[in-house]
């Protein structure tokens, strides 16, 4: 997993890549955000077939805290898409075992305790290239299903 951050606001020029985790292969469709004042990032461990996330240590991205294991339940941690809602991280993610939607978010606004993952869509398929937002106060998912080849919209009901 590595991280880059633009030197400049235009994107014209690119400072080095910082690694935030190297534990075996991981990083794979990573999804960034900034939380609490930090860059984070939710991302797919394909070794271990698991969701996890990571936060800076600052605000430049420069220095990384330990990255964190959010569902290791199975085959998960796919399409992950983080946001914050609410002022605590959020991130949206297909189980790949099951072929559903989970959603999970932090317990604190920096991400260092976390709720258990919720089914967001139970739908066969649902989850894939899953994009979150956040929709009149409320979670909001875009989501693919291949089976229907459908868009779905999932939303949180409060």
């Amino acid at each position: 997993l590595n991280y880059v951050r633009a030197d400049d606001a235009t994107g014209s020029s690119w400072g080095g890549a910082v690694v935030p985790d190297s534990a075996g292969v991981v990083g794979a469709q990573a999804s960034v955000a900034v939380v609490d004042g930090r860059p984070a990032i939710a991302y797919l461990n394909v070794t271990d077939s698991e969701l996890k996330y990571v936060r800076a240590a600052n605000a430049d991205g420069t220095a990384w805290g330990i990255p964190i294991s959010l569902d290791n339940s199975g085959d998960v941690g796919f399409y992950p898409s983080l946001t914050v809602v609410d002022g605590r991280p959020a991130v949206a993610y297909q189980d790949q075992g099951i072929d559903i939607l989970k959603y999970v978010r932090a317990e604190d606004a920096g991400g260092v305790a976390w709720s258990d993952p919720l089914i967001a869509d139970g739908s066969d398929s649902a989850g894939r290239s899953a994009s979150i937002a956040v929709v009149a106060g409320r979670p909001a998912i875009a989501h693919y299903d291949p089976t229907g080849n459908n868009l779905r919209y999932t939303f949180a009901d409060r």
